[in-house]
């Protein structure tokens, strides 16, 4: 199953800003935009044909993500968690002022 990063949220608990963080942060896609995935991210992810062109005429692409990588993205306990969503926050404040 081909996920996007909303839906990897959805699962998770989190927005698809703070997925693609996440993301980002476990070293599975780029930091910036338009995210594609790092090595070790490409054996989780595919990069779709969405069937539409930019203005130039190149086709538009969607990076998914296979259902596989949600463990790997769910920490083990409650206090991975909160350290781990503080450090998403803090990137988020860091991104939105910059």
């Amino acid at each position: 199953l081909n996920l996007t990063p909303t839906e990897i949220g959805k699962q998770l608990g989190l927005s698809a800003i703070k997925t693609n963080l996440l993301l980002a942060f476990h070293g599975y896609q780029s930091a910036d935009r338009p995210y594609t995935p790092t090595e070790l991210g490409r054996k989780y992810s595919v990069i779709l044909d969405t069937g539409k062109k930019h203005s130039n005429g190149t086709p538009i692409t969607q990076l998914k993500w296979l259902s596989e990588i949600v463990p790997l993205l769910t920490p083990n306990n409650l206090v991975q968690w909160t350290k781990l969503i503080d450090s998403v926050r803090w990137t988020v404040m860091v991104h939105t002022v910059a």
